[in-house]
């Protein structure tokens, strides 16, 4: 094919043909079976005019392509294209991103190859829902498939007559099987919530957003994903004692019917949702019970090649039978006192009543401080005024400003007298015990002031009053004497 319309009018209908593709996945492996018509042909500057108009389509799926879900041969492939590309002319900017990419891919598919050889990813548990999504593509000569997330949020809007939903990103309009599969899904959620915990649940506005953001879904496989995505939400939403949080290593597929019992999917989706789920972080994979068998099959041909690969099959009936299993879905019990605080923010009046409780709490602290601080500044003064250092008392010199402040820890004594700044020059520390043992309130002084520590350690019991301690420490209670050293 080396006559120039020829190879014009294909390039412009292979163009076409991609741009009607939904997914990512889907364009990058229709470009690289073209790219491989291209690099084929006899007249290399014919090849690098096509190639170079490609480069800058072919970018900005790059960004978006994950080997998670497929063979890492394809993935394999696509990465040598763009090693390939780096030698046709670009912009330094288009370089620079096939490079980062090139690096990130590779990454990733040395970590799906240290997944199918026996490791596994981390485990959490969370909100979200994970289930196997598979392209479409212009031929099957390739297959590829994603691991999409699913993320539910939930809002109660003013003037919402009925429950409404919101699908991210949006769309000119949902394929009508798939919104079909979502209402029952939520229907289903709404009746297990209701059966199991007597809580009302209000009309709300539910948003459904797809990590992948392809945008299009077709058919109804999501519908157990779509169950248990809402049956999560709504026990965080509505402050549930029990919440309910799905294993991340797990990957969901299969419709529903309203009474929650799953439909078997069609043997040619089954093969390649479990081709999607081997190749990936994977580790439980929850099917139909009706699809156990052609499941089990392609597993343990994928397994002739990596046999190591951690993947158990889930079969299940109904969707109820998925609580069974803790290692999936975990019921996690908040403490009384959590469970109790979610409940009073979720009131109407809750930060009236938050305000009010702090009130309740802090302000009786507050005083008993207040009045014990206004109460050690008595006796701590009257202390001090007792000691008699180098027989000059310190009662005519202390007044309302020496006391500058009062702290738990200490307090500064500044001391503005000459002669008590002479008595003091050539003492680096003077320390008056008021008892051996404890050794807890003693002076340190300088040229400029006396500090006075307190470091009270609390044998046992009710806290005594600190100024009470000083009382009997410098002998004005309880008919104590005060031991002073120098």
């Amino acid at each position: 094919m080396n006559n120039i319309y020829k190879i014009e009018e294909n390039h412009r209908r292979i163009l076409f043909d991609i741009s009607k593709l939904n997914s990512f996945n889907a364009k990058i492996v229709a470009f690289l079976h073209y790219y491989k018509e291209l690099v084929n042909y006899d007249d290399k500057l014919v090849t690098e005019a096509y190639v170079t108009e490609i480069i800058s389509l072919i970018i900005p799926l790059v960004e978006n392509y994950s080997p998670f879900g497929s063979n890492p041969q394809l993935s394999t492939e696509i990465l040598e294209m763009l090693i390939e590309l780096k030698r046709f002319p670009m912009s330094n900017e288009d370089y620079i991103l096939i490079d980062e990419n090139i690096l990130r891919i590779k990454n990733e598919i040395e970590e799906l190859n240290i997944i199918l050889n026996g490791n596994s990813a981390d485990e959490n548990f969370t909100s979200s829902v994970i289930f196997p999504l598979l392209d479409k593509h212009s031929n099957n000569k390739y297959f590829t498939g994603n691991i999409e997330t699913i993320k539910i949020s939930l809002n109660q809007l003013s003037g919402l007559k009925e429950d409404e939903f919101l699908v991210i990103p949006s769309l000119p309009k949902v394929e009508e099987q798939s919104l079909k599969q979502i209402k029952i899904s939520w229907q289903y959620a709404k009746s297990f919530i209701k059966d199991n915990f007597n809580v009302k649940i209000p009309i709300l506005q539910i948003s459904i957003q797809f990590s992948r953001k392809y945008g299009i879904y077709e058919g109804d496989s999501h519908g157990l994903a779509l169950s248990l995505g809402f049956i999560s939400e709504l026990s965080n939403y509505l402050n549930l004692k029990i919440k309910y949080k799905i294993n991340n290593s797990a990957i969901f597929t299969g419709s529903m019917l309203q009474d929650g019992n799953l439909d078997s999917i069609s043997s040619n989706i089954i093969e390649r949702k479990t081709l999607t789920a081997f190749y990936s972080k994977c580790v439980y994979f929850i099917i139909p019970q009706k699809n156990y068998l052609q499941a089990k099959a392609v597993i343990e041909r994928e397994k002739l090649n990596y046999g190591n690969k951690k993947i158990n099959i889930v079969p299940i009936a109904n969707v109820s039978e998925i609580f069974e299993h803790g290692e999936i879905v975990k019921n996690v019990t908040e403490p009384v006192s959590t469970y109790f605080y979610r409940k009073i923010r979720s009131l109407k009046y809750s930060v009236p009543i938050l305000i009010l409780l702090m009130m309740i709490i802090i302000l009786p602290i507050y005083y008993f401080k207040n009045a014990q601080t206004n109460e050690e500044n008595d006796f701590i003064e009257t202390a001090v005024q007792k000691y008699n250092l180098d027989k000059k008392k310190l009662s005519p010199i202390l007044n309302d400003n020496s006391l500058l402040s009062l702290k738990l820890d200490k307090v500064d004594l500044n001391l503005s007298d000459s002669s008590l700044i002479d008595t003091f020059k050539n003492i680096s520390s003077i320390e008056n015990r008021f008892h051996e043992k404890d050794k807890a309130l003693y002076f340190s002084g300088d040229s400029s002031f006396i500090r006075l520590n307190k470091n009270i350690n609390l044998k046992s019991g009710f806290p005594i009053s600190i100024s009470m301690w000083i009382k009997r420490k410098a002998g004005i209670a309880d008919g104590y004497s005060p031991i002073i050293s120098t």
